[in-house]
């Protein structure tokens, strides 16, 4: 727990302002949607009345859905938010309305397993939390650890026809954090969006033809690379200063393939190769999606 708290106390005010406005549209959303706000609905003929704790459980899982989705804005590189992680707020929010609620005539719940579902929600929420800020933990950790390392390796995967000139070692800079969203106000509606909408936890990917030509990108971090990768993969930091410049070196008809965690920056990297020119160049997400589509394993560096 006194890890979670040095974690959330290093959070910054656009995060806190978000998770604010979050936990105070969840709980108003709960509150009106449960018909917590009246104590019977006469016009379903339902006197029911809510119990002791239903209120407190909507303030507390407020509040964890707020932090776990303030926790997907303005994430370190390395811990990138995915469609499939809005889950965990749907299913908190879900278990509370179901634990809560009073508008159905027969609720879907029994009384005493109502509390049961709410401290299960409860919990899951806690759960994500931690996971989040544990993630975000270990990709600063791995940044510091990277920019500490000795640059070493080498595009040693690329196959020789495309292999650059000079291009002799694996770049290690120190990637630069992603500049924060200037709108919080857009930030809170994408949010809000992301965890009150339907959205499919992975998306079924094309498969993609991997050929002894083709060459395979991954444009994570060299700590990210090193802890597993797709076989043959070459690694080329989209966040390096130096990736265009090398990216630049490599023969701009030839056949690509790019991936990166979550598919934020390998979609930013195909972009940029297509500027310089590249006609064949395939976003294959993240690291998953990648395996899934091109059938190549993942593997760890030696």
């Amino acid at each position: 727990m006194s890890i979670l708290v040095r974690d959330l106390g290093a959070w910054t005010g656009r995060r806190w302002l978000l998770a604010a406005g979050t936990a105070a549209a969840a709980f108003i959303g709960m509150v009106a949607a449960g018909g917590l706000v009246v104590t019977a609905d006469a016009a379903l003929g339902n006197p029911s009345v809510a119990a002791w704790w239903a209120l407190p459980a909507v303030v507390v899982v407020s509040a964890l859905v707020a932090m776990v989705v303030a926790s997907y804005v303005n994430t370190p590189i390395g811990a990138d938010a995915t469609m499939c992680d809005t889950r965990w707020p749907l299913f908190g929010l879900v278990g509370i309305y179901l634990a809560t609620e009073l508008r159905s005539l027969e609720p879907v719940l029994s009384t005493p397993v109502r509390p049961v579902v709410a401290l299960a929600a409860v919990t899951l929420l806690v759960w994500a939390l931690r996971s989040r800020l544990a993630k975000e933990h270990r990709a600063t950790a791995a940044r510091v650890a990277d920019s500490d390392a000795q640059p070493g390796g080498g595009l040693h995967h690329l196959p020789a026809a495309v292999r650059p000139r000079g291009a002799a070692r694996r770049i290690r800079s120190h990637p630069t954090r992603k500049p924060p969203m200037k709108k919080t106000l857009a930030t809170l509606v994408l949010a809000l969006t992301a965890v009150f909408g339907l959205a499919a936890c992975a998306p079924t990917a094309d498969p993609i033809e991997v050929t002894a030509n083709t060459v395979v990108i991954d444009v994570r971090t060299a700590a990210e690379y090193d802890a597993g990768h797709l076989e043959g993969a070459v690694n080329i930091d989209v966040e390096s200063a130096d990736f265009d410049a090398l990216v630049g070196a490599l023969p701009t008809d030839g056949e690509y393939v790019v991936y990166c965690a979550s598919g934020n920056r390998s979609s930013g990297a195909v972009l940029r190769m297509a500027d310089l020119g590249f006609t064949a160049v395939t976003d294959a997400g993240g690291i998953s999606a990648a395996e899934s589509a091109t059938g190549l394993a993942v593997v760890a560096a030696p």
